[in-house]
């Protein structure tokens, strides 16, 4: 080998290793961003929500959880918890066409106030919305790390396995739950948030809770 090249090949293989240890890490955290999560079993409560139907986009849906609380401000009326809901009304990626049901938890009360909160949903510009009941129920959910990418058919396909792989079947629309709801943002980016997808299963039958681990809301 001519010695004048060497110092030259050398400074070629040190630059590939250096490319490949950047590259490594950056793959690695992207396989991370894919990794299955750990699913789990929740009993979720029978309660009382406010609710508004919102069409548009995951970026513009939080706007709609300020909307309710001010609603439930101006009705005297106290959430139960710092959570909110989503619950998908229909499957599509087109962000003008998707609607999306949000809740947030009230105490009782609210359900005397139906009539007026529809009033206010309008005022407010919402579609549609008022104070009803949600029954007791049991889902299974997986949640994102916040700054992952909010891939949901990712998560959903996590979900339907496991039921598959547990002989359970899913009985209602897929559920997206937020913590501190009264931290987010009217417009945000949905990657930053940790929210929790679920589906309700039936709920007499409860062998998944032998195989995952079971919690109870708020735990």
């Amino acid at each position: 080998m001519n010695r004048s090249k060497l110092p030259v090949i050398l400074g070629l293989c040190a630059m590939a290793l250096l490319v490949l240890f950047i590259a490594i890490p950056n793959s690695y955290a992207k396989l991370q961003d894919l990794t299955a999560p750990s699913v789990s079993l929740k009993t979720q409560p029978r309660e009382t929500v406010l609710w508004a139907v919102h069409q548009g986009s995951y970026k513009t849906a939080p706007a709609v959880y300020h909307e309710l609380r001010g609603i439930a401000e101006s009705l005297g009326l106290e959430m139960t918890r710092d959570e909110g809901t989503w619950v998908l009304l229909n499957k599509t990626n087109i962000d003008q066409d998707r609607l999306i049901e949000v809740q947030i938890p009230v105490d009782a009360s609210a359900l005397r106030f139906n009539a007026d909160i529809k009033i206010m949903a309008e005022n407010y510009g919402l579609n549609i919305g008022g104070a009803k009941t949600v029954d007791t129920s049991r889902r299974v959910q997986v949640t994102k790390p916040a700054g992952a990418s909010m891939d949901d058919g990712f998560y959903w396909d996590v979900l339907y396995t496991e039921l598959g792989r547990q002989g359970l079947n899913a009985v209602s629309s897929p559920i997206i739950v937020f913590s501190n709801v009264t931290q987010i943002d009217e417009s945000c980016e949905a990657d930053e948030l940790s929210p929790s997808f679920a589906l309700e299963v039936e709920g007499a039958r409860v062998g998944l809770s032998s195989v995952l681990e079971t919690t109870e809301v708020g735990s």
